[in-house]
């Protein structure tokens, strides 16, 4: 994936992440290991390897995230 493709999809998983916490589903300090790297989308100066540790660092946040929101759902749903 190119730099620019990856930055774009950084933008896209924190917008995500910005929805999970509107939602409820998600606080801001569940978010705190992404933020504490320093590199958001708007961070073009930054390399490519920290966009990289930033997407992953996001995308597992947003993936632990999911399974809990679907372990809550089945278990509602079978009640």
């Amino acid at each position: 994936m190119k730099k620019q493709e990856l930055v774009q999809f950084h933008s896209l998983l924190v917008l995500l992440g910005q929805e999970y916490i509107r939602r409820g589903d998600a606080t801001r300090a569940d978010f705190e290991p992404y933020r504490k790297l320093g590199v958001t989308p708007m961070s073009l100066q930054s390399s490519r390897a920290d966009h990289e540790e930033a997407v992953m660092t996001l995308a597992r946040t947003l993936a632990s995230l999911s399974v809990s929101e679907a372990t809550r759902e089945s278990t509602v749903a079978f009640d």
